[in-house]
């Protein structure tokens, strides 16, 4: 009976720590936030990037020259940002990395019809991918004038699921068509086409979010954010791109250019 009775203490106590282990984590990630959707697939819990390698078709933002002036605006964002409390649920992105995305490509956590090229199979390695996609864009007459021209987008900011973007538009409808029609030729000739590629937001992505603010840290961070898109238009009315890139990618820091598209 004493056997007995000792192993149902000891079960007791051990249900019990686990019951306070539960309520202890469910309390921090109550206090801390929840995860966001970007915890997992491209970033790990703790907010370190995780690897996710793929290929793309972007335009870096110019670091130098007269067209610079929209990288130094975002970096006076960042200058910022890393320095505030507000953000310790976002990882931002290494400036270096900043880029307004042209055509997605092919990713390796997105293996489905459509999100990946026509002429690769869905069970080829990644980087057989890329190799098959840089002989292909190689051959691609880009055919588009340059510079490639836009504008912050001064609409509200929308709810985000993960990504912290700074919505782009083109400076008239003209640039707009000559954006869309690259993305069409692009969707044609790679053979890939997303569900949402009519509608394509262009941006820049300036960090993620790994932990969703509760309401009041919410409505805080959409002044500051409304303050930083404001300055951002005011330092930088018209964005100039130069050619898109071919690009790969191991994660989210950074995006090594193969060639430009000519």
């Amino acid at each position: 009976m004493q056997i007995l009775r000792r192993h149902f203490l000891k079960q007791v106590a051990v249900s019990s720590a686990g019951v306070l282990l539960a309520n202890s984590v469910q309390a921090q990630s109550s206090s801390q936030g929840e995860y966001t959707s970007a915890v997992g697939y491209k970033f790990s819990a703790d907010g370190s990037v995780k690897p996710f390698p793929g290929n793309t078709i972007i335009c870096h933002v110019p670091q130098q020259g007269e067209n610079s002036d929209y990288f130094d605006a975002l970096l006076d964002v960042f200058r910022e940002a890393q320095h505030l409390d507000s953000m310790r649920k976002i990882t931002l992105l290494p400036p270096s990395s900043y880029h307004m995305t042209v055509f997605e490509g092919a990713s390796e956590g997105i293996r489905k019809a459509g999100a990946w090229p026509r002429d690769v199979s869905l069970d080829a390695p990644m980087d057989e991918c890329s190799r098959i996609l840089s002989a292909k864009l190689q051959e691609f007459k880009l055919n588009c004038e340059l510079p490639l021209r836009m504008k912050v987008d001064p609409s509200p900011p929308v709810d985000r699921a993960s990504a912290l973007t700074l919505k782009l538009l083109p400076v008239d409808e003209a640039e707009n068509a000559k954006l869309r029609k690259v993305r069409d030729q692009l969707s044609d000739y790679l053979g890939m086409s997303s569900p949402g590629h009519a509608a394509y937001r262009f941006h820049t992505t300036l960090g993620y979010q790994i932990r969703s603010f509760d309401p009041d840290e919410e409505s805080r961070f959409q002044i500051l954010w409304e303050k930083w898109r404001n300055d951002i238009m005011r330092k930088s009315p018209v964005i100039h791109f130069g050619a898109p890139e071919y690009c790969i990618f191991k994660d989210m820091y950074a995006f090594h250019r193969q060639f430009y598209l000519s």
